[in-house]
């Protein structure tokens, strides 16, 4: 005969609230507050500069798509 190893009710219920309470923490963390225009223009302009060297077609095509944000978000702005 085997040995099963069981919990009691309480007992699982405490470790399911554990479980519940570890996930809401991470979950929590890992949801970013939304990023401004400027801060999403800044990011895609430092993925350019990281690919200057190694695929410079590719940096060209991220900074042109920024230029192009930039100027419709200020457009935008002046109506």
């Amino acid at each position: 005969m085997t040995n099963i190893m069981t919990l009691a009710p309480s007992a699982t219920h405490f470790m399911l609230n554990q479980w519940r309470q570890a996930w809401r923490t991470v979950m929590t963390k890992t949801q970013a507050a939304p990023r401004s225009s400027g801060e999403e223009l800044a990011s895609v302009r430092a993925l350019a500069d990281s690919y200057r060297n190694s695929d410079p077609g590719f940096a060209s095509d991220l900074y042109a798509a920024a230029d192009r944000h930039e100027r419709a978000f200020e457009e935008n702005a002046a109506r």
